[in-house]
Order: C-alpha cells, then structure tokens, then sequence
C-alpha cells in the first residue's frame, strides 16, 4: 500500500465539508484510475485499418486498470479483421508507440497504424 492510499484510508474529504474516516477505494483520484471504473479511450484507425472498420475513429470502453493489449483484445472481438486480414500493424498510445503494457488512462487516445508503404 502507497502512502497516498495509508492517508486516504484516514482521512478523506466528507460530504458537509469536513474530514472523516473511510476507505480509500471510496475515493476519487483524479488521474490515479481505481479497480472497477471505466475508463473511454478514443481509438483512431490509419489507412487500411481505416479503409477496413469504416470509420476514422471509435470510442471504447474499458475496465480500469486497462493496458493496450485489453484494448487490442476488445477491438479484435469487434473487428474480425483485425489480427486476420490486418495482421501487421503497431499500436500508439497518446502519440507514441507503445506495446500491450503500455497502460491507459480515461481520455487515452490509442491509434491503430498498419505498415505503410510507397517512395
């Protein structure tokens, strides 16, 4: 347990204004995504990738904590495509290239990038 989660277990803001004891899974952190939120993450979809889910970009929901792979895995169960005819591609997470670890946050955007070519 972090210090932060020590205090917040104390302490925590109460509803008339004053402090009182709870429990920190109680309280919202601000950019700190506690277990069972949902988190929205905006998914942008690049040449092929855009050519193929008819959109530029979608918005997905996910449960928190959440990685770039969680939100492969939720894309790939709603675009068959993806994985299959698209089997190459790189994945970035708020403009910058990422993996299945790189976690997310409420707001993230993650971009679908297939190989691009020409000259």
């Amino acid at each position: 347990m972090d210090s932060y989660s020590v205090f917040a277990l104390f302490f925590c803001h109460g509803r008339e204004g004053g402090f009182t004891v709870c429990n920190p899974g109680e309280l919202n952190t601000g950019n700190r995504m506690m277990e069972n939120e949902t988190l929205e993450i905006r998914v942008l979809f690049f040449a092929l990738a855009h050519e193929l889910a008819g959109e530029s970009s979608i918005e997905l929901s996910l449960q928190a904590p959440a990685t770039a792979g969680d939100a492969e895995d939720a894309l790939k169960k709603r675009y068959e495509w993806l994985g299959e005819r698209l089997s190459s591609y790189r994945i970035a997470v708020d403009e910058e290239f990422g993996g299945k670890d790189t976690p997310l946050r409420d707001g993230s955007e993650l971009a679908i990038i297939p190989p691009v070519s020409g000259g």
